[in-house]
């Protein structure tokens, strides 16, 4: 090679280095100085998540504070969808094989969530967050339900909750629907922080707005003129009150 073929490499080589150079000079610039709050605000929506956190309504009482309706908290473990990736597909699968014989996965694009248990109890919560912390695709949810009394009567004249629009639970028959802005609570509000497999990283979680229970009604008759009282009668003109 001459000297001056050697030159003219060398000088194509330093272009190339300066012109790499000025690029990530650039890129450094536009990520920590120009688009730096953007970029910011951006990583923020990607790694905290926020839920709103559920309040129980007020519970419906009898003339002598018998219970009549009541929420109670109830957890489900719910399978969200199974994994792109094929071996962690496969993991997630035979762990649950493992600890849910019973389960027979759908295809990939149906049948989800699934719901892979119901009704679990403070040990089956804290037992499955250890088990499945590995996989994001399962989650704990839980919920209030209204525990009613068993009569029927009772039941008929309390009435029935359901979910609006906005996922809010309001009263829509009978006393609920009659009481609602009473006994409705105001939800709370929680923040965490994902990691890069979307998972909550538990020691981030803080509850940024306490839940407000609803308030308790309760009623100026007692559990058994309550039955008595016939569906259009006199129960209709006595207006329940608040304790």
């Amino acid at each position: 090679m001459t000297i001056s073929a050697f030159r003219i490499r060398t000088a194509i080589i330093l272009l190339l280095l300066a012109a790499w150079a000025v690029c990530a000079g650039f890129k450094l610039y536009t990520h920590t100085v120009r688009d730096r709050e953007k970029l910011l605000k951006r990583s923020r929506l990607i790694a905290w998540r926020e839920a709103d956190l559920p309040a129980p309504r007020g519970k419906i009482l009898d003339r002598d504070g018998k219970v009549l309706a009541q929420d109670v908290f109830v957890c489900d473990l719910i399978l969200d969808a199974l994994p792109e990736n094929r071996h962690a597909r496969r993991r997630l699968l035979k762990c649950l094989q493992t600890h849910f014989p019973a389960f027979r996965p759908e295809s990939k694009d149906q049948g989800y969530p699934a719901v892979l248990k119901k009704n679990l109890s403070a040990e089956e919560i804290r037992s499955c967050s250890r088990m499945f912390r590995d996989f994001p695709e399962i989650r704990t949810e839980g919920r209030f339900e209204r525990e009613l009394d068993p009569e029927p009567e009772i039941r008929e004249r309390i009435g029935q909750t359901a979910r609006n629009d906005r996922k809010e639970r309001v009263g829509i028959s009978g006393l609920e629907q009659q009481h609602d802005l009473t006994l409705s609570g105001k939800p709370g509000r929680i923040k965490v922080m994902l990691d890069r497999n979307g998972r909550w990283v538990y020691e981030t979680l803080r509850v940024t707005r306490q839940p407000e229970g609803g308030q308790d009604l309760k009623l100026e008759q007692s559990r058994n003129e309550l039955i008595r009282i016939p569906a259009g009668g006199e129960y209709e003109s006595n207006e329940p009150h608040k304790p």
